[in-house]
């Protein structure tokens, strides 16, 4: 199909860009049509401080699928190319560009750029925070000022301002890096601000995300227990760290962990969770924190709350500082994801594979 025509002066005309991704939203899309079809446009300019990435692998993650589907609403702009979770080398730098080379291998997460306090009034960028921008774009279904949609990873090239380019540490295998990007600094950084070293950490959900939080809670120096509707999965949660694991339809065993974690930190999106069964299990001035993004509300009772005065949080992936962080501390500590590999253009079959939850536990699609 043509590349799809842009409207700003920032468009490099001279270049076509070719991915895979949503061509038209849900309600105006055949019902027997693949979700992501072939997509080519032309991308923004090379500014001065992008760096050009050839995309060599980039991690299937749940938003991709909640987005391209509208499971969060109404919210898609289309023409979408989704992927977040991107590893590649660089191809082209801008003329200030001096961190990195060509043929360096890098890395990009869900964030492309923001403001970065650079008009000196911005105070979540200058506390580091600066995934929570008010002027932050996020690598797809998001618009620079230009006006110019950021376009994702499962396509062949991306650009991104240098300061959301990261250095992937050597002995990080490309395809195991990709997922870290997301899922792995996602469960990283809340879990090291709690500074769960010596803490009891719960983790609901044993998946994506949550096969790499038990891997890193445990590597911090916590006792990690799994918490699962399945039993299933006990074997490979020992594996990776947890020291018990809990199903949550025992309601004795339940019982028997009541008011003793420090932590539970929630990976699943499932729908119908029990929440004020996950509660129960905090200690007074417990934590809670929500990384799983439903599609339905979070319910549960303020008692639960209030009795034990208990603090729900959530987490929005990372910061610059927290994904270089998590990206030397998975380096140092041997964690790593459990990935399966699909070619690029098979993207559908890998969507398909974790929406029938027939995944352990990341799909990596390569080019």
């Amino acid at each position: 199909m043509p590349a799809q025509t842009a409207t700003s002066s920032n468009v490099d005309r001279s270049v076509t860009f070719n991915g895979w991704g949503v061509n038209e939203v849900k309600a105006k899309r055949a019902k027997d049509a693949p979700l992501l079809e072939p997509v080519s446009y032309h991308p923004r300019k090379l500014g001065d401080n992008d760096v050009e990435v050839h995309i060599t692998h980039c991690g299937i993650c749940a938003p991709d699928i909640h987005t391209a589907t509208e499971g969060w609403g109404p919210l898609l702009k289309t023409p979408c190319i989704v992927g977040h979770e991107i590893i590649g080398t660089v191809e082209k730098t801008g003329s200030k560009v001096n961190r990195f080379k060509t043929g360096q291998r890098v890395a990009v997460g869900p964030v492309v750029s923001s403001c970065l306090n650079r008009r000196m009034d911005c105070k979540i960028c200058e506390e580091k925070t600066d995934q929570y921008c008010s002027h932050v774009v996020y690598t797809y279904n998001s618009k620079y000022e230009d006006g110019e949609m950021a376009q994702g990873g499962y396509q062949e090239r991306i650009r991104v301002d240098e300061n959301y380019v990261f250095s992937v540490p050597e002995n990080l295998k490309s395809e195991e890096a990709a997922p870290l990007l997301c899922a792995g600094v996602t469960v990283f950084a809340p879990l090291a601000r709690h500074n769960v070293n010596g803490k009891k950490v719960g983790i609901i959900g044993v998946g994506g995300l949550g096969h790499l939080a038990i891997q890193f809670a445990h590597k911090m120096g916590a006792e990690v227990i799994s918490i699962s509707t399945s039993k299933n999965k006990e074997a490979d949660a020992k594996k990776f760290g947890a020291k018990e694991h809990l199903v949550s339809s025992d309601k004795e065993l339940f019982k028997k962990h009541e008011n003793s974690f420090d932590v539970i930190m929630s990976t699943a999106n499932g729908k119908g969770m029990d929440y004020d069964a996950y509660l129960s299990l905090l200690k007074v001035r417990g934590t809670f924190i929500a990384l799983g993004v439903p599609e339905a509300k979070l319910e549960f009772m303020a008692g639960a709350l209030v009795l034990k005065q208990i603090s729900c949080t959530g987490s929005l992936v990372g910061s610059i500082q927290e994904t270089q962080a998590m990206l030397e501390f998975a380096s140092k500590h041997d964690v790593r994801p459990m990935i399966e590999i699909l070619p690029m253009k098979q993207c559908n079959e890998g969507i398909k594979k974790v929406n029938e939850n027939n995944v352990r536990y990341r799909v990596v699609l390569q080019n």
